[in-house]
């Protein structure tokens, strides 16, 4: 299915809500217990008894925490290189 709605995101549109964020975002899971979290957070917006925005917040993005990481460690290279050029040679 998600290599039919790259071929044509038109039919994006037809898909249920559910369903939607299942291709959203089942394929960012890395670890077992979270494939199994977005497996259940589809079970309840298909039954009804959560919303899509409530499950978007739920749900594990280990993408956004690698980014997060990768953006920390950048920032504190680039202070480390800062302090070293700001420290006078003697």
């Amino acid at each position: 299915m998600v290599e039919l709605l790259l071929q044509r995101p038109e039919l994006k549109e037809r898909i249920s809500p559910g369903d939607q964020f299942f291709i959203d975002f089942d394929m960012k899971q890395f670890k077992w217990s979270d494939h199994l979290k977005v497996l259940k957070l589809r079970k309840g917006i298909m039954e009804g008894t959560i919303s899509v925005e409530t499950a978007r917040e739920v749900v594990p993005r280990p993408d956004l925490a690698r980014k997060r990481i990768k953006e920390k460690y950048l920032r504190l290279r680039s202070e480390a290189e800062n302090s070293e050029r700001n420290i006078p040679m003697t």
